[in-house]
């Protein structure tokens, strides 16, 4: 830009236009113009000053010019008048200012914020396309996880909506023909083989940590439930071979491989997967419309519409080229940074005003800045193929040869890792890898600065075994690291290190690591902190504030770290009648001044920054805390909200997802020379001493799910993919590969001095890696079409030998090793100087403790220890061998009376809600049969064959309620049958101190306070 003005390409500051991505990237890029005008000004007039190649060029050409003075001292005078914008923001512009041009209302439409009008969009097509079009698989939607809200399917919808509808691929079959031939399989299926599966696979053929729904639906289908009532209340998409897969050990497998139980499970599935296809592709189209006709409704736009509408407005061949005038004519000149991050939709933007131009319209300089290799964010709609696109019909290309962040020797080690097969390198054919210069000086060090850190878990290890030891050998080389850094002379600030990740779970993984070890860590940006806990706490207070007579959320709210009690501490003693009046006070606090006044009163009598400060992750809670506030102090004051408004607005956030809202971006907790765990999108564009990839070995699958997008091999359109083509399956497999590559990349040229990559043999994950495609591949000629190619190297490389490949690879600035992790638990790190904490009983688990205490009806605790195993309730806590073996019981057939009712949960609330209803106060009559025999239809065991005994199920319901009439109450010369209504109690409240409610745990209370003098037994 300076360059331009210096040249007199643009003639003043205000007709230049600076694109980026983000709004921190807005205010860094008006910074650095600002202070690039300085240095110039500077050099013009002589000074001494830290030249760069740059500016020696501006003193060559330029130092004896009054004219480029005059130019500079202007353009820093007026620097504020240049348009520094991300693209939506002048998406915007165009739409508001030239709503004329444009054929827009002058008044324009709102700009939406948030997903609520999304949600209800999904809700309304659930109702529309399953609740009234597929009633058959309506209890269905469960498994899917599409009745909850659209956060599962929230990329996925988009993406759709980034796509025409006109380009997804179609599902085979209308969703309609898939549902009725799913539910006409499903009546024909013989579950009665679910009985002998079950009952004959010994308890180590299941695996402890399965609960999911697929098991729970074999037993109960097992025990001849209706396959109508089984839909109602589960998932029966669930059932299917490889769900059945899931819940078995390697032993139980091995037995399941071969019968008719298979099979039909197998045929089942053929039938499912096509059906969730379509369900799933006709309810992204339904909500898309819906949701378009909702934005229309109410006269908004969200952030893809600013885009497609800017696009459409210029397409427009009536009112197009008017707008393309009118905004061109305000610029000179136009440069775009990170151009790779564009989609097709922003290129054509960009082309339509700068770069196609009428006779009559000066020239434009249109500069778009950007690298394809570092092209990562295809997540968030970003396309490579529009940046090839633009570089293929571009007056020139310029590239950049040198590499000013690392030393010579790191920039060796990755064009030696790129560089070995260039053209192959990226995968696609238009992007080949060019070695770059180091432009730093090299500093004489002769060690390796690219290690390759072999991680051999051994043979039957998982991936939770694997990682394990990834994470004890990255702690160890933290600690040498540290160490080596240490006893080096100090010169200005430490070198920082940083943990590269792929996941937010995986951070906190490594963060857990390294606090063990004693080394100081923080999480760098990128985390949405409408997910943090402190965001949680403010919801769980503001919520109790709005409810004062809740006793339920008040005490949730005084069991939160910002309050800083346990719920065990929660007493009721004169303490506890303070913390419910400050409460009150904080209520009132938050309606007359707000909550930033309320939320300081309670900081202060609570003393929260202080205490927090004493923990090991304080630090961290702190400044999400103050960054939680801010966000609520801000929304209450531009939206003029009320506390029921404020606290809606907080909770339609936690469900919504805006990546590109850099105020929803976690925010760093400290300056200082902490280990830094970030994700590999995040670190794009910064720099650390030394780098770690803990999760490099870890590829996945491509093209494995769908829907996904993929370019058409042929036309080059971007396709949202349903049905997992096969035509387009090597195109897909292809980009995915690719982006891998990219991001692979980006991680790699992150480091200054030294990049640690973690590599493991896992067979799962390790041959869809960057790292293995890049190092372990034997060479295989010239590639053919590459999407095929990409496909068979993928191929080969579950086959190939990867330790011996890689190690023989490299050599010079790379080094492979084997891992030699050591136990660092002893380690005497100095750890951060904090304030020494405050003495406070908070669990570690603030999640059991906010839940813990529960409200259970006997029928809840029935129900809920048959979810954990279908066992007569009194084994259910029983260990494994001193249960009732029903197998090796043949004489329960002869079981008489109640002994030979069913047992399990639905025969136990069967028999619950018979007897809270009876009525002890008269003699059996034809009601009592009526309502028996209705209460065992509803629970399917009105049949004798419904029960081991040898029983008549209506009569021994009422032989049970006549029998009870008749049983005297203990030390007392009464009768059930004397008993009034009013001094029957169908459901006695208790509380009983455990932590689990099971037969067991009850048992042991009550004998540990037994006593014998006590007129009443239990």
């Amino acid at each position: 830009a300076v360059r331009l003005l210096l040249e007199g390409r643009v003639k003043s500051v205000d007709r230049l236009l600076l694109v980026t991505f983000t709004r921190a990237a807005t205010d860094e890029l008006r910074q650095r113009l600002r202070k690039r005008l300085h240095d110039c000004e500077r050099v013009l007039r002589g000074e001494q000053i830290e030249m760069d190649p740059f500016l020696d060029a501006v003193a060559e050409r330029w130092q004896n010019s009054p004219d480029a003075l005059k130019t500079v001292v202007r353009a820093r005078r007026d620097v504020d008048m240049a348009r520094v914008s991300t693209i939506h923001s002048f998406c915007l512009d165009i739409l508001a200012d030239g709503a004329f041009e444009a054929g827009l209302p002058m008044g324009g439409a709102s700009y939406l914020e948030g997903t609520d009008l999304l949600q209800t969009a999904w809700r309304d097509s659930i109702r529309d396309v399953v609740l009234q079009d597929l009633p058959f698989v309506s209890p269905m939607i469960r498994n899917l996880k599409i009745d909850a809200g659209p956060g599962n399917h929230f990329k996925t919808m988009k993406s759709a909506a980034r796509h025409t509808v006109d380009s997804w691929t179609p599902s085979p079959q209308p969703v309609s023909d898939l549902a009725r031939d799913l539910a006409e399989h499903v009546q024909g299926m013989d579950f009665s083989l679910f009985g002998a599966f079950i009952d004959g696979r010994p308890d180590k053929d299941w695996k402890l940590a399965y609960k999911n729904e697929t098991l729970r639906a074999a037993e109960l289908l097992r025990d001849g439930a209706d396959i109508s009532q089984l839909t109602h209340q589960l998932a029966l998409l669930g059932l299917t071979a490889t769900s059945l897969e899931k819940a078995l050990n390697k032993g139980g497998l091995k037995r399941f491989e071969d019968g008719e139980l298979r099979d039909m499970l197998i045929a089942f599935e053929a039938l499912v997967d096509p059906f969730k296809l379509a369900l799933e592709q006709s309810l992204y189209l339904a909500t898309h419309e819906r949701y378009a006709e909702l934005k229309q409704r109410h006269a908004m736009i969200d952030h893809d519409d600013v885009i497609a509408q800017t696009r459409a407005r210029l397409a427009d061949p009536r009112t197009g080229a008017a707008l393309a005038r009118r905004v061109g004519s305000q610029f000179q000149a136009a440069l775009v940074d990170e151009f790779q991050d564009t989609d097709a939709d922003q290129w054509e933007i960009f082309r339509s005003i700068f770069a196609v131009l009428a006779p009559e319209v000066p020239r434009h300089l249109l500069l778009l800045v950007g690298d394809p290799k570092q092209a990562i964010y295809r997540f968030r709609g970003a396309d490579i193929f529009a940046y090839l696109a633009a570089r293929g019909v571009a007056d020139r290309c310029e590239t950049l040869t040198h590499n000013w962040r690392s030393t010579p020797a790191l920039v060796d080690a990755v064009n030696s890792v790129f560089g070995h097969r260039p053209k192959q390198s990226f995968a696609l054919e238009q992007i080949e890898f060019e070695p770059v210069q180091a432009g730093r000086s090299d500093d004489g060090s002769a060690e390796a600065v690219l290690d390759l850190v072999w991680v051999d878990a051994g043979a039957k290890a998982t991936q939770g075994d694997i990682e394990a030891r990834v994470l004890d050998q990255l702690a160890t080389d933290i600690v040498a690291r540290r160490h080596e850094l240490d006893a080096l002379p100090k010169h200005g600030p430490r070198p920082r290190l940083a943990v590269l990740v792929r996941k937010h779970s995986q951070a906190r993984d490594v963060m857990r690591r390294l606090r063990r070890v004693g080394i100081d860590v923080v999480l760098a940006r990128g985390g949405d902190i409408h997910d943090s806990d402190a965001m949680g706490e403010w919801r769980v207070l503001l919520r109790s504030l709005l409810d004062p007579p809740n006793l339920k959320l008040q005490r949730r709210a005084r069991a939160t770290r910002l309050w800083g009690k346990t719920f065990s501490g929660l007493g009721e003693d004169a303490t506890a009648l303070e913390e419910i009046e400050l409460l009150s006070s904080l209520r009132r606090s938050w309606e007359s001044t707000g909550v930033a006044s309320m939320a300081a009163e309670l900081l202060g009598q609570r003393h929260t920054v202080e205490r927090w400060l004493g923990e090991a992750d304080g630090e961290r809670m702190v400044t999400d805390m103050r960054h939680g506030l801010e966000l609520l102090n801000n929304a209450e004051s531009e939206h003029s909200l009320g506390p029921e408004a404020l606290l809606r607005w907080a909770e339609a956030e936690s469900r919504s997802e805006d990546p590109d809202n850099d105020e929803r971006q976690l925010r760093l907790d400290r300056q200082s020379d902490a280990v830094l765990v970030l994700t590999n999108f995040t670190s794009k564009g910064l720099e650390f001493d030394s780098v770690y990839l803990p999760w490099a070995w870890a590829g996945r699958e491509p093209a494995k799910n769908v829907p996904h997008s993929v370019h058409d091999p042929a036309t080059g359109a971007s396709i949202l993919d349903f049905a997992g083509a096969d035509d387009l399956k090597p195109q897909a497999v292809l980009e995915d590969v690719a982006s891998e590559l990219r991001i692979h990349y980006v991680e790699l040229t992150r480091a200054i001095q030294r990049c640690v990559v973690y590599l493991a043999p896992s067979k799962k994950n390790f041959p869809f890696s960057a790292a293995a495609f890049l190092m372990a591949r034997e060479d295989s000629g010239e590639p053919g079409p590459r999407g095929p190619w990409v496909q068979g190297e993928l191929a080969r490389l579950k086959a190939a030998s990867w330790r011996e490949e890689i190690a023989g690879r490299f050599s010079g600035p790379i080094r492979f090793r084997d891992a030699n992790a050591t136990d660092t638990s002893t380690t005497n790190w100095p750890r951060p100087k904090i304030q020494a904490p405050v003495a406070l009983d908070y669990p570690a688990n603030r999640r059991s403790a906010l839940f813990g205490w529960r409200q259970l009806s006997y029928t809840a605790l029935v129900r809920s220890l048959h979810d954990q195993l279908d066992l007569d309730p009194v084994q259910q806590d029983l260990p494994l061998a001193d249960r009732a073996d029903p197998a090796a019981a043949p004489a329960t057939r002869s079981a008489q009376g109640i002994f030979g009712f069913a047992r399990g949960a639905r025969a136990g609330i069967c028999l619950h809600e018979l007897l809270e209803h009876a009525d002890f106060t008269r003699a059996v009559n034809d009601d009592d049969r009526t309502r028996v025999e209705s209460l065992l239809d509803r629970h399917a065991l009105r049949t004798a064959s419904a029960h081991p005994g040898d029983i008549e199920p209506v009569q021994t319901g009422l032989d049970l309620i006549e029998r009870i009439r008749g049983e005297q109450l203990p030390f007392a010369q009464r009768h059930f049958r004397d008993l009034d209504a009013d001094a029957r109690l169908d459901e006695w409240e208790f509380r009983l101190p455990v932590r689990k409610l099971v037969p067991r745990a009850i048992a042991e209370l009550v004998g540990q306070h037994w006593n014998d003098e006590e007129w009443i037994r239990i």
